[in-house]
């Protein structure tokens, strides 16, 4: 399964050759309506949109946890998820910091 990508042109400002280049990203498109997936689903599978959107809210539940737990998610069809976190190296554990962390840092 490929994902569909296009070229952009932007000003990169870092590393060995800064300047205007070309810059590979995803290809987004408008969000699907919940309600359309569930329909798409009941028509391919035979089963009631009622039990997919049943079954959909469970499993977003168990990825959702699972996946802020850590964990690396099967998603068929794609391959697996997992979430990962960039930061800068500090020497002080105290002064790691992520944005989007809410629980403080442990030293490992």
């Amino acid at each position: 399964m490929a994902i569909k990508v296009i070229a952009q042109r932007r000003e990169v400002k870092l590393g060995k050759n800064p300047g205007m280049k070309f810059v590979m990203r995803p290809d987004l498109y408008i969000p699907i309506a919940e309600k359309k997936v569930f329909a798409e689903a009941s028509t391919h599978s035979g089963i009631s949109a009622g039990v997919i959107k049943a079954a959909w809210d469970a499993a977003g539940e168990v990825i959702r946890t699972w996946a802020t737990e850590g964990h690396s998610v099967p998603l068929p069809g794609l391959g697996t998820m997992r979430f990962g976190v960039r930061s800068k190296a500090v020497a002080e554990l105290e002064d790691v910091a992520c944005a989007a962390s809410s629980s403080p840092p442990t030293r490992t």
